[in-house]
């Protein structure tokens, strides 16, 4: 019995963004000294830096399982960034022609949108589960997401050049 490479392949496109996300979700989960006490929304800005790159590799229904474990793991109510995480790919899958990456300038500037709106809905989420939240501690949760776009953006290149070479 022989294993022909195409299946492999096939399931590294899908296995490989998917598994990106889940570690920017656990992420959250070590013990990291920081003074703000803040933690950028790893899976959020990954989800960006793929739809810039690769836009056809995470679909909805995957973000809904990526958003319940950010959710167990961040203490949030279930359901809140499953939401989220989805409804932000369906905005991206919108605007995807004008997504694609052409400089970093407006790459940057489209996944800061991104990132506010997912604040926004993280907000109203929050609110609707009956958990207050500070508005002043998810923009900080925000500006430090939006920060984290280059380094998310290379990251994400540089596994995407891999899943082609492979």
């Amino acid at each position: 019995m022989s294993l022909t490479p195409r299946p492999v392949r096939t399931f590294a496109l899908v296995a490989v963004p998917l598994a990106s996300l889940l570690g920017g979700a656990l992420v959250a989960a070590l013990p990291l000294p920081l003074a703000t006490g803040a933690l950028p929304n790893l899976p959020l800005i990954l989800l960006i830096a793929w739809a810039s790159l690769a836009p056809r590799l995470l679909p909805p229904w995957s973000l809904f399982l990526v958003g319940l474990v950010q959710d167990a793991i961040a203490g949030l109510p279930l359901g809140v960034m499953a939401l989220v995480l989805p409804v932000i790919r369906i905005a991206i899958r919108f605007g995807e022609d004008r997504m694609m990456l052409r400089d970093l300038r407006s790459g940057w500037l489209a996944a800061a949108a991104l990132v506010m709106l997912a604040a926004a809905l993280e907000l109203v989420a929050l609110a609707i589960a009956s958990r207050a939240a500070a508005p002043a501690a998810l923009l900080l949760q925000a500006g430090l997401t939006i920060l984290c776009y280059p380094p998310a953006l290379a990251f994400v290149a540089a596994l995407a050049e891999r899943l082609a070479r492979a």
